[in-house]
């Protein structure tokens, strides 16, 4: 693996989520129209909390964060995404989907969460290869996505492992309780099998806090790593309807690997040792420190 191919693939996992996006707006246009919460006029009564909201905010802005506008710029974000898909590698489809994903993200800022934080990374790394050809340039972009990968499991994982309610599973049984992010069949799982839950909560803060690791310890703990990962990814998406969680994550996958291979071509089998137990001491003193600290449940 490469990081020129490791960079095609999250360019084409960003075009394929981008599309999700695209996708939903449409479906939920409904939403956009006067007197429903995503209509402008309600969305440009909330306070500015950055310039980029000071200037979208102004009416003047109104003709393109309204209906018919916006879901022009929809339409224009997902013919970046098509070139993006395309033709990888050429700066015009990256640059124009970070732009309008930044403008859209900023107009539905209360209604954004992981996968749009994650899809802006994919976006921003494809534009600074795309740039610039050189070797460097497409490691560096390679290691930024693999750096992004692993702090945002480490931090979801941190985020629950203070949580008594993810330790004792009552929290991932809840949420998947609830008419939004649940189903049927799997709310009467979680509902008759207690154990269901007590298991897969810790569970869960485990291999997102220890992800990290997979990385320096060489590819094959890598690939269990990532196929943990996808697993869970894919699992979302079909009990809690988060399927651009897939592609936004999946996307920095083949950079992850791309870096355990650098690593563990260019480091011995005790300097990665080394490096996995530096990173392992502070990963497993802050979850043991945070380990059920609160009894709120922490976010997705």
């Amino acid at each position: 693996m490469t990081a020129v191919v490791a960079l095609d693939i999250a360019e084409h996992c960003a075009a394929i989520a981008i599309l999700l996006s695209v996708a939903e707006l449409f479906v939920s246009s409904h939403q956009l129209r006067p007197g429903v919460a995503l209509h402008w006029r309600v969305l440009v009564l909330r306070r500015p909390s950055n310039l980029l909201d000071r200037l979208m905010l102004r009416s003047r802005a109104a003709p393109v964060m309204d209906l018919p506008g916006v879901l022009g710029l929809a339409l224009l974000e997902l013919a970046g995404a098509a070139a993006m898909f395309v033709t990888p590698r050429l700066i015009v489809g990256p640059l124009v989907c970070l732009t309008l994903h930044i403008v859209l993200s900023r107009r539905h800022a209360h209604g954004t969460d992981g996968s749009d934080d994650m899809l802006l990374m994919l976006l921003g790394a494809a534009v600074a290869r795309c740039a610039d050809p050189a070797a460097v340039v497409q490691d560096t972009a390679a290691a930024f996505l693999c750096g992004q990968a692993c702090l945002a499991y480490l931090t979801s994982g941190l985020s629950k492992a203070q949580s008594r309610l993810w330790w004792n599973g009552s929290g991932l049984r809840g949420t998947l309780c609830t008419r939004m992010y649940g189903q049927p069949l799997v709310t009467r799982l979680v509902s008759d099998r207690e154990v269901v839950t007590r298991i897969a909560g810790p569970a869960t803060i485990v291999w997102e806090s220890l992800f990290v690791l997979a990385v320096p310890a060489g590819p094959i703990p890598t690939l269990v790593a990532l196929a943990l990962a996808a697993g869970f990814h894919v699992a979302c998406a079909f009990i809690m309807g988060l399927a651009s969680f897939v592609w936004a994550f999946l996307g920095t996958f083949p950079s992850v690997y791309f870096v355990s291979q650098w690593l563990t071509s260019h480091l011995s089998v005790a300097d990665r040792a080394a490096l996995v137990l530096a990173c392992a001491i502070p990963v497993l003193s802050t979850v043991s420190f945070l380990a059920g600290r609160t009894r709120s449940s922490a976010r997705w």
